[in-house]
């Protein structure tokens, strides 16, 4: 029995504690999602790949986030179900779910926005997209704590750059359990590290030499991994044997494709070879000269860090006392010398 009053219209529900929220566009079509964008062939064959396990080895800035983050909008437009985004950080986290917001409007549909607090007192963001159907799609900052406690399918973007990438793939990876998908997407990033491990098990690190920009016969081809699952390998936390669906795009085939991009001049202002190749020819460049590893030095950065670090800190006193010690050995020297003279 409905109790609200004749002529008054029904109550909305509070919002929860430390939640805000504002809705998205309005109009909902009858007829299936559609995109109002065109996608080049890479992205849509990534669209069209409905593999449970999906790793892509990119170049950057080329739309594969905009693809995926597409991909999980239709797929919660066409039934219910929960996308979870894990994104380096909160920054990155919050562009993936205004790519969301930017195809709800594009695919004339409704959604709500949502952003709360993750843990009580932290300043981890929960990032939230819910439709009228029940679907979410989640966006999270990566890391163990906050990978934990969802079920749903699953999107680590620029899996090579995060921190405790391990971790995170361990406490993630449950989460796919209940017949959902893993899509893997990322610019290499060195030759050791959690992504790059995924990426030797589907057969993607190995050299390449990158092809030149050409024509396109019939608009499609390219150097085409995904012709469907690849014999996996290690790609289980437990290193079970598992089936990889591979994409590649580096810069080159994605001119070929269609992207439009000045490569000349692209080129001309990355004088670094192997930025070049990591960054746009999708190699995982050998980091044996660093000795200290990039996920090691990743997990000692932190997005909240504002203010002077510890270790900055702690540099400048023994710079300091280095200073003065030296101070001090002069002024000894110099009297030990006045007395010799004497």
């Amino acid at each position: 029995m409905d109790s609200s009053k004749p002529g008054r219209p029904p109550r909305r529900p509070r919002k929860a504690k430390n939640e805000r929220h504002h809705d998205s566009v309005t109009a909902v079509s009858s007829a299936p999602p559609q995109s109002a964008v065109g996608l080049l062939p890479y992205q849509q064959r990534w669209l069209d790949d409905d593999a449970p396990l999906k790793i892509v080895v990119k170049a950057r800035q080329i739309g594969y986030s905009f693809a995926a983050t597409l991909r999980a909008v239709m797929a919660c437009l066409e039934h219910k179900t929960t996308w979870i985004f894990l994104s380096k950080g909160e920054r990155q986290s919050r562009m993936l779910m205004e790519k969301v917001a930017e195809h709800v409007r594009s695919c004339g549909a409704v959604a709500r926005a949502l952003e709360s607090t993750y843990f009580e007192g932290t300043l981890t963001k929960q990032l939230e997209t819910r439709f009228p159907n029940g679907s979410v799609i989640y966006g999270l900052p990566a890391n163990p704590d906050t990978a934990r406690g969802y079920t749903g399918n699953v999107t680590l973007d620029e899996f090579a750059f995060h921190s405790d990438a391990t971790k995170i793939y361990t406490a993630l990876y449950p989460s796919i359990t209940r017949g959902y998908g893993l899509e893997v997407i990322s610019t290499p990033n060195g030759t050791q590290g959690k992504f790059y491990e995924l990426a030797k098990a589907a057969g993607l690190a190995d050299s390449l030499a990158p092809s030149p920009p050409a024509p396109l016969p019939g608009g499609e081809g390219g150097r085409n991994l995904n012709s469907g699952p690849l014999p996996g390998g290690e790609g289980g936390p437990q290193g079970r044997v598992r089936d990889w669906s591979a994409h590649r795009c580096d810069i080159y085939e994605a001119v070929r494709h269609g992207m439009r991009v000045d490569l000349q001049l692209l080129r001309a202002g990355c004088e670094d070879d192997t930025a070049w190749q990591q960054e746009f020819c999708c190699e995982f460049v050998s980091n044996a000269e660093n000795f200290f590893p990039p996920e090691l030095l990743a997990a000692c950065l932190s997005a909240e860090a504002r203010r002077r670090s510890g270790v900055e800190e702690l540099a400048s006193a023994l710079k300091h006392a280095a200073r003065s010690s030296g101070e001090k050995k002069f002024s000894a020297v110099e009297t030990n010398s006045q007395q010799n003279s004497c």
